[in-house]
């Protein structure tokens, strides 16, 4: 929908993708009851249901065959590939520090994607599974009456939390799914419209969502789409006001460190977990702390430094990212 480039989107998803990893970093050391991680994770929330909200605003419409071969490529051949090599770091923590039997270690990257979603070896990508599932479910829906559109709104927030309320974790991720596509459709619904706001309205906008954000607090993992605390309604409300708050904020804001780190957040995805293991194993090995505040700054730093290297430095399609001239090749080959 957005037919140049609106640099404020990067530097957003260069903050968030900034505060993922180090999301991770918090969980991996054991530190998610500290106050510091509640004080991040009460301004950050929102940070998934970004994602979600940037796909919609920059969504095409496009032939399916067209826009199920190109998201293949983007989102499932990078999720694959990088699963792959996250279980290859993951599985000799499996077999020799907890003991799991080989064969029960080699079923793990399959039972766990066709029951739940999972990607065993590098979690963060059930994202691109979830993205490319809402992308190709967004191809119908944008063909439908404008009217339709808004009415799928708030059923997909009571699809959601039904499924929350019921416990139901459904199969290949299909649990993240009514948030993930409500996002991606309130995207493709208002981002046009966020550019023609008035100044007056934004400030009273931005001015409620601080407002409403400390009255109704609440975090969804959309992930297992399970409440951590708070409201999950009251969570849908301020993600989407807080996500038009930000774009009101950033919109004459460019950082340029930040615009390149949100065009490459791919990278970050992608390596941070891997790196996260890897560390994990020497610690183990060397008997260092696995735990801790010193645990968790050398898991963030180090998977940033070498994430933000290689995409400095590597081209995508050496990992997979974005598919490959062999793959687009085959694909003109197939058609």
């Amino acid at each position: 929908m957005l037919k140049n480039r609106n640099v404020s989107y990067d530097c957003i998803s260069g903050i968030m993708i900034l505060w993922m990893v180090v999301y991770h970093a918090f969980m991996w050391g054991g530190l998610s009851d500290t106050d510091t991680f509640h004080v991040l994770l009460r301004v950050l929330f929102f940070f998934m249901p970004w994602f979600y909200f940037k796909s919609g605003v920059v969504f095409k419409t496009r032939p399916f065959r067209e826009a199920f071969t190109n998201d293949l490529n983007r989102l499932i051949f990078p999720m694959l590939i990088w699963t792959l090599i996250g279980f290859m770091f993951m599985a000799p923590k499996l077999i020799y520090i907890d003991r799991l039997p080989i064969g029960q270690v080699l079923s793990l990257p399959v039972d766990s994607l066709l029951i739940s979603g999972d990607t065993k070896g590098n979690a963060p990508l059930w994202f691109l599974l979830s993205l490319f599932i809402v992308k190709c479910l967004m191809a119908g829906i944008v063909r439908l009456n404008r009217r339709i559109q808004f009415i799928l709104l708030p059923l997909l927030a009571g699809v959601g939390w039904l499924l929350y309320r019921e416990q139901l974790l459904l199969p290949l991720g299909f649990s993240t799914i009514p948030l993930g596509l409500l996002f991606a459709l309130s995207g493709y619904l208002f981002g046009e419209q966020i550019s023609r706001v008035s100044f007056l309205s934004q400030i009273m906008v931005i001015c409620v969502t601080v407002g409403l954000a400390y009255a109704v607090e609440g975090y969804v993992d959309i992930h297992v789409n399970t409440l951590w605390y708070g409201s999950y309604i009251g969570y849908i409300v301020t993600s989407l006001l807080s996500v038009c708050s930000v774009l009101f904020l950033f919109r004459k804001i460019a950082i340029s460190p930040l615009i390149w780190i949100g065009r490459k957040s791919m990278y970050l995805l992608l390596i941070h977990w891997p790196v996260f293991t890897l560390i994990t194993l020497i610690s183990y090995r060397t008997g260092l702390p696995v735990q801790g505040n010193s645990y968790a700054v050398t898991l963030g730093t180090i998977a940033l430094l070498v994430s933000l290297l290689a995409a400095r430095f590597i081209p995508e399609s050496w990992l997979g990212i974005h598919g490959t001239k062999s793959r687009k090749y085959l694909y003109r080959r197939a058609s």
